[in-house]
């Protein structure tokens, strides 16, 4: 029974991660498929998804909101939320976009709010960076360089340089690879 426990905690972490591509879902909340291991640690196979982590950070007055993302290396990227509901663990798109409050920061990261990317054009690998352009409702679009490792550890030699676009900050762009989903159609590009 422990073993068991301790399998589906382990499962719930990994579910905690990554989520379903747009068509897999049916609605706007669901609950996840069983991931497979990937091929390789640190990799995601061209096709596939990952997800994207930063804080966010608005000294401006007023709110501001995430209300987008695009990149080159994805056929769709959306702003997702993480969250336990009745014991599950649920996934859900944010279609009004994520608010970042006056004088507050956001942070996107692994079980809470992330950017998830579908449709891969190409391999990621650990060590890889690519760009995407963030869209906010006041601030514009920033565009991030977001650099690919397989945990939000920062690599000893590095040290985040804040990207400041007005009153919106960046920290630490990241994204790692998803592990493939069994049985997950390929995505849809967003219209």
């Amino acid at each position: 029974m422990i073993r068991t426990i301790t399998l589906g905690l382990a499962l719930i972490a990994l579910i905690a991660a990554f989520g379903l591509p747009p068509s897999a879902r049916g609605s706007d909340q669901h609950h996840h498929g069983t991931p497979e291991a990937s091929p390789q640690a640190g990799h995601a196979a061209m096709g596939g998804t990952a997800a994207g982590y930063m804080l966010i950070r608005n000294t401006g007055a007023e709110p501001d909101r995430l209300i987008g993302a695009e990149t080159d290396i994805a056929d769709a990227v959306e702003i997702h939320e993480m969250a336990h509901a009745n014991g599950v663990m649920t996934m859900r798109p944010l279609p009004d976009g994520l608010e970042i409050p006056a004088g507050s920061e956001v942070a996107l990261e692994s079980g809470g709010y992330h950017l998830m990317l579908f449709g891969l054009t190409h391999d990621l690998r650990a060590g890889d960076s690519y760009q995407m352009t963030l869209r906010f409702e006041r601030a514009g679009e920033v565009l991030v360089t977001m650099a690919v490792r397989p945990r939000a550890e920062l690599p000893a030699s590095a040290t985040p340089t804040p990207l400041v676009h007005g009153t919106i900050t960046i920290l630490d762009p990241w994204s790692r690879p998803a592990p493939a989903m069994i049985g997950a159609p390929e995505a849809t590009p967003a219209g």
